[in-house]
Formats: C-alpha cells, sequence, structure tokens
C-alpha cells in the first residue's frame, strides 16, 4: 500500500514506508519518490523555534553541499504556515525539498524532538532513527 501505517514504529533495517507529507505549497510528497537507488536520504526534522536546530543549520547546509553527489536531504517541519518554512529554509540556505510533518509520520518514526536526523540508504531501508550528520559522513563514504 501507498500510505502503510506500521503497528509498531520503525526500527534500523525496516524500509521507509511511502508515508505521504503535505508540502509547504500545498502539494503532497510521498517518501519513496525521493528515492533513486544512489544517494542516501537524509530527513532533517527542524522546527524555527527550536534552538539547537538554528544553531546546526549552518553546520548542515556545509554538511549537504560537501556531500551532494551521495546524499539527499529532506527537511520535515510541523509547521503550518509556508511562511515559516520560507524564512527559516531562505535564511539557512536550506534549498532542499522540504515537507510538513504528520502524526503519522511522527508516530511512525517515533520523531519527537528537534532537531532529528533519520538516516535511509538508497535502496529505502532506515539505517538511523535518530544520528546526526557528523555521524552520517561514516557511513557514506
Amino acid at each position: 500500500p501507498s500510505n502503510l501505517t506500521y503497528k509498531k514504529p520503525l526500527g534500523p533495517g525496516d524500509p521507509m514506508p511511502n508515508l505521504k507529507l503535505p508540502t509547504p505549497n500545498g502539494d503532497s510528497l510521498a517518501l519513496r519518490s525521493l528515492l533513486d537507488g544512489k544517494h542516501y536520504l537524509l530527513i532533517d526534522m527542524w522546527a524555527d523555534w527550536c534552538k539547537p536546530c538554528r544553531a546546526s543549520a549552518p553546520e548542515l547546509k556545509e554538511f549537504a553541499e560537501k556531500h551532494k553527489d551521495k546524499i539527499k536531504l529532506l527537511g520535515v517541519s510541523p509547521h503550518n504556515i509556508n511562511d515559516a518554512v520560507t524564512k527559516y529554509t531562505t535564511k539557512y540556505g536550506h534549498d532542499w525539498t522540504q515537507a510538513l510533518t504528520t502524526k503519522e509520520f511522527m508516530k511512525n518514526f517515533l520523531a519527537d524532538e528537534y532537531p532529528r536526523y533519520i538516516l535511509v540508504d538508497p535502496q529505502g531501508k532506515i539505517i538511523s532513527l535518530k544520528t546526526y550528520p557528523h555521524l552520517v559522513e561514516g557511513i557514506i563514504k
């Protein structure tokens, strides 16, 4: 099914479900549409009110540029107002795809804190539900 919901939270080794997330411009994004079999996917859960998110935003931009040949990023935010997403992503230069979280996403990915980084391999298998860009560098070499 395209909108698979697991009975228990996901963990390392599980396939990433094809949850559909709303985008800031009102469209819908299927998570698995970001997989291309070549690039890892790092899901960056952020919020503009989150001090650690803002503090790590410049480093995340550097990480994304340094590893653009090996990894794609997806920003996932709890905001439901396009302006909040636009202001944050413009301020920090986060030019990758952005989506808005849902209760289903939060439940499936045990996403209960910010920032949160979720790493998925190129084939769609979850590597980690809680990692950091500096740890991802060792995995994607």
